[in-house]
């Protein structure tokens, strides 16, 4: 043997034995706890993956996280503008989902000892606990007791067919189960057991339950209302069917028994609750919040997502809704309605922020949502006067009005052919004579705003209307200028808003941002800013606008120490009363009226209506807002301010009202705000001497119609125009179209039927066409 093998050969010898045998004869000493260590790690990664095979072979998820609060139910869930969590929308069920620390430690310890008594000591699957139920019912000779813990019941109505009674599902279940426990807490665990379980009569979740049966809130719920409702969970339709009322009852006192076994009561408090008659208060069924605001969202939605994308997915909805704007919005518009003189039964009020286009406040209705679901707020209703900005402003930019321009409130015929003629009236059946345009507005003349639509044509008041944020059908005849046409108080609110930004216009934005049910976002809807008016000529008109609450027709609606700019507006014998007035920071427009579009008796008007409404909201508004201190930005010319032969006495009686526009019609119908007393000069002079003016020319008179009859009422011609210096120089106004040349039609009055929902965005406008 070579010295080198010697060696190697009593090294090992010394290592593995301890007397002179040969060294084949010893083998190394086994260690039993190591071996057995060995088998559990083998037998373990075996199991392991196994349960990962199992699982990718059934089409069970990698990892089972239970859905949160707002998404029990896969409903939409809603989040405010500070991203907090309002509602949560669904499309078939009665549920309001809750947190577990809102819910009565009661019916959480109820819930647990009726249905898993060893729910904090198991892993999902409870061996010991379907051995206890089999022989707990062998005992009774009935079910009293369930195997499935908790957990495989929620895992069974979250992910499974609960009418599956195979052994896939049931293997399914099983590693659903555990693999819940692993990735959710107990309490997460619980509270979406108790937010999703169906408790008999159309409802599902504990809260909805205790305000069926009892009419309170889950966490009211005293022991034995607790144990009543677990009781229920076994078997909902039956329980909670009046005939069964007696077999309700015993599963209560079952479900006593069993928390006073399990230490969450004692025996004497379990058989005092069962000495009580248990007293059951009908709830009514409630409305979620918000419910306008968060259907017209879903509807919104609906636009953009199919049915199983909508309500499959758990999305989450971030909107622009601000609670304390919208809570006061509901309380003030119902109180004001409520307050309102008889014949006006409903209202709305929508707010946009001017900053962002954001819809903070939406309310499309007073009353009971589930009597009244029609959403006013987004669907048309005659705009009236509320309309004549647009006129004015295409007036302005058309060079057709300019501050020291004269308007003619005369009485006016116009032939609109077929032997038919249009003779506007201004609602108090008086006339100012020559008035400046301020005035003309801030009283609004209806004589005046059809002069202006005769100069620069309806179709130009249309493409401004357009380009302010407009999407109605508009009317392209005279009457528009009156707000003869039907606009939603959402997208005049928005039109506004664009007046409020000096004429840059941005989509309204009821959503913010779409995620899915995992945070992952699916789209953001960003303000897209566009400039669509000259700032100038904006901001003479809002400088107007602010004498209409100073001054005119809307002065119900001024603020202390807060600018305000807006217009009333009164429709057809008052069927539709509006105020749209804005701040510096928000836009608010309230609309009245009646569903079956009747009309309103007596001196009822935007201005005395729903300015005080506007006002009421805007100071609750503010008492929970920073209120704006700045104020309007002043034009660099701004239009003429004198006003004579006006007694402002009588300013506050101006009405504002589309009424009468049929031609046929000879009483003292028509929009106008009543402005004028007995000194106004009805020759049609007015002495005002605030710098030279410039009056308005007429528009060209129609072809002469050989079948029309004579005008036997006076038509009233006026003067040519008389050219003046114009000394504005620092920014010429951009010019509406031209008007083409179509005959004009007969006046109508309608209120067209509900618009589709828009985007998500909104609709963007094109600018208004200028012309040099």
């Amino acid at each position: 043997m070579s010295l080198r093998n010697y060696a190697k050969q009593t090294r090992h010898k010394k290592y593995y034995q301890d007397s002179d045998e040969p060294v084949n004869a010893f083998k190394p000493k086994s260690n039993p706890v190591m071996a057995g260590l060995k088998w559990l790690i083998l037998m373990f990664l075996i199991g392991i993956l196994a349960w990962i095979l199992t699982k990718i072979s059934l089409g069970i998820p990698a990892f089972s996280t239970l859905p949160t609060v707002y998404e029990v139910g896969n409903g939409v869930a809603l989040f405010d503008r500070f991203n907090h969590h309002i509602t949560t929308v669904y499309a078939d069920r009665d549920s309001i989902p809750i947190p577990l620390a809102k819910m009565s430690s009661h019916i959480r310890h109820a819930a647990i000892a009726a249905e898993d008594h060893r729910f904090f000591e198991h892993h999902g699957v409870d061996p010991w606990g379907v051995t206890r139920a089999i022989l707990t019912n062998v005992k009774a000779g009935h079910m009293r007791q369930g195997g499935s813990t908790i957990t495989q019941q929620l895992v069974r109505n979250l992910y499974l067919d609960p009418q599956d009674r195979s052994a896939k599902r049931k293997i399914m279940e099983a590693l659903l189960s555990v693999d819940v426990e692993l990735n959710n807490s107990k309490s997460r665990i619980l509270e979406t057991y108790l937010n999703d379980i169906y408790f008999g009569r159309g409802v599902y979740g504990i809260e909805r339950a205790a305000g069926t049966y009892f009419n309170k809130h889950a966490g009211a719920l005293d022991i034995g209302e607790s144990a009543f409702l677990a009781g229920l969970i076994r078997a909902p339709s039956k329980m909670s069917d009046p005939r069964y009322l007696d077999d309700a009852l015993d599963r209560q006192h079952q479900v006593l028994d069993a928390m006073a076994e399990e230490g969450f009561i004692t025996q004497e408090q379990a058989d005092s609750v069962k000495a009580k008659k248990l007293v059951f208060r009908k709830g009514a069924a409630p409305t979620q919040p918000y419910p306008y605001y968060a259907n017209y969202v879903v509807q919104l939605l609906k636009n953009q997502f199919s049915e199983t994308q909508l309500w499959g997915s758990g999305l989450r909805v971030y909107t622009n809704l601000d609670p304390e704007a919208q809570n006061a919005a509901e309380k003030e518009l119902n109180k004001g309605i409520e307050t309102a003189p008889n014949g006006i039964s409903q209202g709305a009020l929508v707010t946009i922020s001017v900053k962002d286009g954001g819809v903070l406040a939406l309310v499309g209705g007073v009353g009971d949502y589930r009597l009244h679901q029609f959403n006013r707020a987004t669907n048309p209703h005659t705009a009236g006067s509320s309309f004549k900005p647009f006129v004015y402003l295409t007036g302005i930019m058309d060079d057709a009005l300019k501050p020291d321009t004269v308007l003619d409130d005369l009485p006016l015929t116009i032939n609109v052919g077929f032997g038919q003629r249009y003779s506007p009236k201004n609602f108090d059946g008086r006339y100012l004579g020559k008035i400046t345009v301020r005035t003309a507005l801030m009283l609004s003349r209806n004589l005046c705003s059809i002069r202006i639509a005769q100069a620069v044509g309806p179709d130009k008041i249309i493409a401004t209307a357009r380009a302010a944020g407009i999407t109605s059908p508009l009317n392209n005849d005279l009457p528009l200028a009156l707000g003869a046409s039907a606009v939603s108080p959402l997208e005049l609110a928005n039109a506004y808003a664009t007046l409020a930004r000096k004429g840059v216009f941005m989509p309204w934005q009821m959503i913010r941002q779409i995620d899915d049910n995992q945070g992952h976002k699916l789209q953001e809807i960003v303000a897209q800013p566009k400039s669509v008016f000259p700032s100038e000529p904006v901001l003479q008109l809002v400088d107007i606008l602010q004498d209409v609450v100073n001054k005119g027709t809307g002065t119900l609606a001024r603020l202390p120490n807060i600018a305000v700019a807006g217009k009333t507006g009164t429709a057809d014998k008052a069927r539709d009363i509006w105020f749209v007035g804005f701040t510096p920071d928000t836009v608010t427009a309230v609309w009245g009226g009646n569903d079956d579009y009747s009309e309103v008796r007596g001196n009822v008007t935007g201005g005395t209506v729903m300015a005080k409404i506007w006002h009421d909201y805007m100071t609750d508004f503010y008492k929970t807002h920073e209120p704006p201190t700045v104020a309007f930005d002043t034009p660099s010319v701004p239009f003429a301010k004198k006003i004579s032969r006006v007694n402002p006495s009588v300013l506050k009686q101006i009405e504002d009202t589309e009424a009468g526009l049929n031609a046929s019609e000879s009483s003292n119908s028509g929009d106008g705000e009543q402005a004028a007393n007995s000194e106004a000069n009805t020759n049609g002079t007015e002495d005002e001497q605030d710098g030279a003016y410039q009056k308005i020319p007429d528009a060209p008179p129609p072809p002469e119609d050989p079948n029309q009859k004579p005008v036997t009422d006076g038509q009233t011609h006026t003067e040519p125009l008389q050219p003046q210096a114009d000394g504005h120089k620092e920014e010429t106004p951009a010019k509406a179209p031209e008007p083409q040349q179509e005959p004009l039609r007969a006046p109508e009055i309608h209120q067209p039927g509900p618009e589709p929902a828009p985007s998500l965005r909104g609709e963007t406008p094109t600018a208004a066409p200028t012309s040099n």
